[in-house]
């Protein structure tokens, strides 16, 4: 069992998680395991929208905005909307997003961005 410190929250309707690790191998461990399930998706068509992303050793970070388009997809269900990312710094790992494809709940989810520094989709 990892060490692993989780706090969750929300902002109107955007949501967000963030991991603080023990050990900064186990943070890289798990953005990396995100990351190949989330590029498997993009790669094979399952997610119909925008994504970027970047990783490195210490590092990273992938957002999306739009919307899964096959049950089979690792990350997303059919139909369903996905606006956020997945960032990684050190032994720490956020996620923020929200499934409400609404112009008022992309704010809520760009001011916590915009609170960290991170990127956004």
């Amino acid at each position: 069992n990892k060490d692993v410190d989780k706090f969750s929250g929300e902002n109107g309707k955007g949501y967000f998680s963030i991991y603080i690790y023990d050990d900064e191998d186990d943070a890289a461990d798990a953005f990396e395991d995100y990351y190949d399930d989330l590029m498997d998706d993009f790669d094979d068509d399952l997610f119909d929208g925008s994504h970027k992303g970047k990783s490195s050793d210490t590092t990273g970070y992938i957002v999306f905005d739009g919307t899964g388009n096959d049950d089979d997809a690792n990350m997303f269900s059919e139909d369903e909307y996905a606006y956020g990312g997945i960032y990684f710094c050190d032994n720490m790992l956020v996620i923020i997003g929200t499934d409400k494809d609404k112009d008022s709940a992309r704010d809520d989810v760009d001011e916590v961005l915009s609170a960290f520094g991170f990127p956004k989709p």
